[in-house]
């Protein structure tokens, strides 16, 4: 099976019943709680989350050596997953590159949500410790000292003029999560 074809089969394009879809992006970097916001984002109202790790995951590829292909193929899927209804929650550290995301993004002409996630350093610190590098069992691909050296050569945020909600996700997390559905909505 070649790469289209792998991508096609555990990424498939769902219909959505969203008439008017957007996307949230995560601003924050690793450890800060995306994966879990997402998670109880998409249950709360319906997006599909997007993750570039659980790619890698499918596809074997935890040296990016096929990054290009499948980078092309998640975007061709994001822009059709909008098209069918469908908002999106893009489970990534927005602020990597943010402004090539962010062009990126915005001119597929739907509502875009940035959401910042706060966390003590001590918690984030301790995430990062229980995280075990350990592909393909767990989607997570990148151990705790990678992980700091990668977040110090990048900005902790893209700047506040950006943001439009912040999640601490320190403490009464769901609750938070709750105040964003309504924000968005």
């Amino acid at each position: 099976m070649n790469i289209r074809e792998t991508f096609n089969k555990y990424f498939p394009v769902v219909e959505g019943n969203n008439e008017k879809p957007y996307l949230v992006l995560f601003d924050a970097l690793i450890g800060y709680g995306k994966s879990y916001v997402a998670r109880r984002l998409a249950e709360l109202d319906g997006s599909v989350i997007v993750d570039n790790n659980q790619v890698r995951y499918q596809l074997n590829d935890y040296d990016d050596k096929l990054a290009k292909q499948w980078h092309e193929l998640q975007n061709r899927r994001i822009k059709e997953l909008l098209a069918n209804g469908n908002s999106l929650i893009i489970d990534e550290c927005l602020p990597i590159n943010y402004q090539k995301k962010l062009d990126f993004y915005r001119g597929l002409g739907y509502p875009v949500f940035i959401v910042r996630l706060d966390c003590d350093r001590d918690v984030w610190a301790e995430r990062l410790k229980r995280r075990h590098f350990n592909p393909p069992e767990e989607y997570s691909v990148i151990n705790y000292d990678d992980a700091v050296e990668l977040n110090s050569r990048y900005p902790a945020h893209v700047p506040d003029e950006l943001v439009d909600f912040t999640i601490d996700t320190t403490d009464n997390v769901d609750e938070q999560i709750n105040k964003l559905v309504n924000f968005i909505a």
